[in-house]
């Protein structure tokens, strides 16, 4: 069945489905790892072609991009404390109009995006009503 549904993101331990076509709307926040997720780039692109987001969750924030052939777009790790009111701003270009393979996920804020569209199965891309 089709439709929109909401899940309470912080109380689900496990989430397992077979549906091939199933996309998660989350806010500008990416707080889990797990396995790889899949976005389209303009999903995490600002207007002037731009990407923008701090890193600023603690213990650790971790993010990483890759292109659909595997190679390495952006990575970075880091270790912070608690302490540490100040994130760490990144900006770089991603490639138009193509899929990407997220892999560490954690921490991570887009502060201009409202919502990012997230697909957990590589082959199940498709569009959503705005």
């Amino acid at each position: 069945q089709s439709g929109i549904y909401t899940m309470p993101a912080f109380s689900l331990v496990h989430f397992g489905c077979d549906i091939a076509k199933i996309a998660f709307i989350v806010g500008n926040t990416l707080k889990g790892s797990g396995d790889a997720l899949y976005v389209r780039s303009e999903n995490l692109t600002l207007p002037d072609g731009e990407t923008k987001f701090l890193m600023n969750g603690h213990p650790v924030a971790s993010l990483e991009i890759f292109s659909m052939k595997g190679k390495r777009l952006f990575s970075k790790s880091m270790v912070r404390p608690p302490s540490d009111a100040v994130g760490v701003e990144f900006s770089l270009t991603l490639p138009k109009n193509t899929l990407l393979r997220l892999g560490d996920r954690t921490g991570v804020v887009f502060p201009k995006l409202k919502r990012i569209v997230l697909f957990p199965n590589k082959n199940g891309i498709f569009n959503l009503n705005p």
